[in-house]
Parts: structure tokens; C-alpha cells; sequence
């Protein structure tokens, strides 16, 4: 996932943001620390398919993003290889989640911390086009990953920006709709569980 060798598989490093639920700059950072015109990458949105879901999940909250290559012509198959790997793409992704690391331990250089506040307010931008309920969240969710990274920079001025296009009075605290007391999969549910699913998934605006 993290060392292929792109001109093989034909994959590009996908780097995850955290879900609306869990607002924080740990991806944009990531990707800062990631730039290097030698290698593709792309700024996702949360999807639980990978390890991350679970210190995502509402029940750990650990703020964490997922660095996967996709799509590759490769994967899940027989010809899924260490031939297809690159030492240059393990240095790059492996130096950058360490810089990050040192980052968050040491204090964020202002040149990392001015692309990561850019690159928090550059998503609502970008997506500010949506309904007026999803705005507001989404500009809620960028003022809550600001504050956040204000422990690691100066963002009064960016978080002064965002603070305009929130209506606190519609944003809604979260609500536990079920206890999971079984293994991860779906193999435990019963009917009722799969029909809550169902209309769980149906009823979710983003």
C-alpha cells in the first residue's frame, strides 16, 4: 500500500481525510510533509475500507488518516509482487509519516505549518457549493480541525475566516444510535440489526 512502485502499478497515494464526526488536521499534515513532485498523490475523503476505520470509530476517537496507493492493476492478484515495489516510494512515504511524527512531538516548521493550514481551509473552500446544511458542517468541521492545530500554529486569522460561515445554532450534538457487542464484520447480525444498517446507511446526507 505504501511502497509501490507507481509507474508499475499505475497507482497514485491516496492519503484519507478524518470523517466529519472526528474533525482534525492529522491528513492535511501528512500530506504536507508528503510533497514531492517524483510521486502521485490525492487528498481523499474518509472511507472506512482500511485500518484506520477503527481509531476513527466513534468509540476510540484517535484522529488518524490512511495512506493507501489506488487503484493499482496489481492488487489481490497473483502478479501482486515484490517486483512491483519501490525503495524510493517506502523512503518517501516512510520519511514523511516519520517527519509528521517528529512534527507532532517537536513542534510543526512554519513552512509545514502554513501549507497544512492552507490546505484545512482550501477543502471547505473548494467544497463550499453544497446544500447549506452540509455547509455549515463542512465549515464547522474545518473550524474544529483549525482549532485543533492551533496547539502547533497561529490560526486566529483562519479560524476568524471560518467562524462567519458557521450557524452554531444548527450544529447538533452527536447522538449514539448502537452498542456493539460483537466482532468486527457483519457475520453476528440479525434481521433487525441489518434492516438499522440499512436505513442507517439510506438516511446519511454525507
Amino acid at each position: 500500500m505504501v511502497g509501490e512502485n507507481q509507474s508499475i502499478t499505475g497507482s497514485t497515494l491516496g492519503i484519507a481525510d478524518t470523517p466529519w464526526s472526528l474533525p482534525s488536521f492529522v491528513s492535511e499534515l501528512v500530506a504536507s510533509n508528503l510533497e514531492n513532485s517524483s510521486f502521485r498523490k490525492s487528498e481523499r475523503r474518509y472511507s472506512s475500507g482500511s485500518d484506520h476505520f477503527i481509531f476513527d470509530d466513534s468509540t476510540v476517537r484517535i484522529p488518524f488518516t490512511s495512506l493507501t496507493q489506488w487503484p493499482d492493476r496489481f492488487y489481490h492478484t497473483s502478479e501482486d509482487t515484490v517486483d512491483k515495489s519501490s525503495i524510493g516510494s517506502f523512503e518517501w512515504i516512510g520519511s514523511s509519516v516519520l517527519n509528521t511524527i517528529l512534527d507532532l512531538t517537536f513542534g510543526v516548521p512554519e513552512s509545514i505549518a502554513k501549507k497544512t493550514k492552507a490546505r484545512i481551509v482550501s477543502k471547505y473552500i473548494r467544497k463550499s457549493s453544497r446544500n447549506d446544511f452540509s455547509r455549515n458542517w463542512l465549515a464547522y468541521k474545518t473550524y474544529k480541525s483549525l482549532e485543533a492545530f492551533s496547539k502547533y500554529a497561529d490560526v486566529s486569522d483562519e479560524l476568524k475566516f471560518i467562524e462567519g460561515y458557521i450557524d452554531f445554532s444548527k450544529i447538533t450534538e452527536p447522538v449514539k444510535v448502537k452498542n456493539f457487542r460483537a466482532p468486527l464484520g457483519d457475520n453476528w447480525m440479525n434481521e433487525d440489526d441489518k434492516e438499522w444498517e440499512y436505513i442507517t446507511r439510506k438516511n446519511q446526507s454525507f
